[in-house]
């Protein structure tokens, strides 16, 4: 190797690395007359390794922060704080390419109970017990739940309409458990029309949950 190359090598090797673009820190605090703050680098870093940087203009810093700094020349600044995101609200399409994994205890939402108008004399059977219902569920599917009363228990009879983003494709039969050994069905039509099929018996209440269909367009 030429006395060239190793004075190159030697160059390399002890060359101070480039800092990295961007770190960040939690604010421990902050002098306001000069603009900046104290941080620390890491959870749990020694006092001795905290760091005192200005910060921009448009910031007003407060003990606890996390902040984020970035080397601008050769000078650390913290540009501003920031938050890590509890909550994803995506509006559109979100389309992700593999897999997604919840710790235990978590789950994907779609939305709350919706509640529909009950039609034909038929009302929520109340003393406790779930009012009608529909429910998106996080597989592109949607359900009912609750128990209903006392309405018009002829075959065809309009129960509720449910509205556009839950209805099915095609129309969905399923059986509704009544009271004593009556029983019923429910059909769910693509215009969401939830209407009640073939009773048995002196059908005085209708149990909703347990129907469940793909919504149209999935």
């Amino acid at each position: 190797m030429t006395r060239r190359a190793r004075r190159a090598l030697a160059q390399r090797l002890t060359a101070t690395p480039a800092p990295a673009a961007f770190t960040t820190g939690t604010v421990t605090a902050l002098d306001t007359a000069k603009h900046t703050v104290t941080v620390a680098p890491y959870s749990g870093a020694p006092a001795s390794e905290y760091l005192t940087v200005p910060h921009l203009g448009h910031y007003a810093p407060a003990p606890g922060d996390t902040v984020v700094m970035a080397w601008i020349g050769n000078a650390l600044v913290c540009i501003g704080s920031y938050r890590a995101p509890t909550n994803l609200t995506v509006t559109g399409n979100l389309t992700v390419n593999g897999g997604i994994t919840l710790p235990t205890g978590s789950h994907i939402t779609r939305g709350g109970i919706g509640r529909p108008s009950l039609q034909n004399g038929w009302s929520n059977y109340g003393n406790g017990y779930e009012s009608a219902g529909y429910i998106e569920l996080p597989d592109n599917r949607a359900a009912l739940i609750g128990v209903i009363a006392a309405g018009t228990a002829t075959h065809g009879t309009l129960l509720f309409t449910l509205p556009t983003g839950v209805r099915p494709a095609t129309t969905h039969v399923f059986d509704a458990p009544a009271n004593s050994s009556n029983k019923a069905q429910i059909a769910i039509g693509s215009n969401g029309q939830t209407i009640l099929q073939n009773p048995v018996g002196a059908v005085s209440w209708i149990s909703l949950s347990g129907a469940s269909w793909p919504i149209a367009g999935f």
